[in-house]
Parts: structure tokens; C-alpha cells; sequence
């Protein structure tokens, strides 16, 4: 996973071999269906505090500077949340 041997597992890299792992060749229903399950509180959006616990659903523990920049990665439009359109980046 560390494609540029630095000893770390930064977030494009963990995108690259995560998001075809687990959600390559799933269709766009199973994405919404995802990220509906993610967005616990239901307001169409995922917070830093939804997808720290998405990340803990799949074994990975990250810190909440860890998941901000996570969310900075994707978040297009730069409101602190993540989208359906920017959750599905992940997995292009």
C-alpha cells in the first residue's frame, strides 16, 4: 500500500487499494446504500464523527486529525462534510 515507500500509509494510497478492495465493481444503488448506512444522523452528509466510526466498522482506528484530512481529500466544495457526489471519489 505505501506507493511511495516513506514508511506511512497516507490517505490516496489507503484510497487506491481500500476503495477497489472493498467497493470495486459495486454499482451505484450499493454506494448510496453504503453511504446511507454511514450517515447515521441522516442529513445527507458524513461528519468527521460518521466516518471515524465508518473507519472503525472496517478495523481501521484513526484520530480525528487523521479523518479531518481524510474529509479535506474529497471535500470539493471545502464544507467540512463529505457528500454522496465526494464519497463516490473514492472509489472512481
Amino acid at each position: 500500500m505505501d506507493a511511495n515507500g516513506n514508511g506511512k500509509i497516507d490517505f490516496n494510497e489507503f484510497k487506491a487499494v481500500m476503495g477497489k478492495h472493498f467497493f470495486g465493481g459495486h454499482s451505484k444503488t450499493d454506494l448510496e446504500d453504503a453511504f446511507k448506512r454511514y450517515d447515521s444522523d441522516g442529513n445527507g452528509f458524513l461528519s468527521i464523527d460518521e466516518v471515524q466510526s465508518a473507519m472503525a466498522n472496517i478495523g481501521r482506528q484513526m484520530n480525528r486529525l487523521e479523518v479531518r484530512s481524510m474529509i479535506q481529500s474529497l471535500d470539493s466544495n471545502h464544507d467540512g462534510k463529505i457528500s454522496f457526489d465526494e464519497f463516490i471519489k473514492l472509489f472512481d
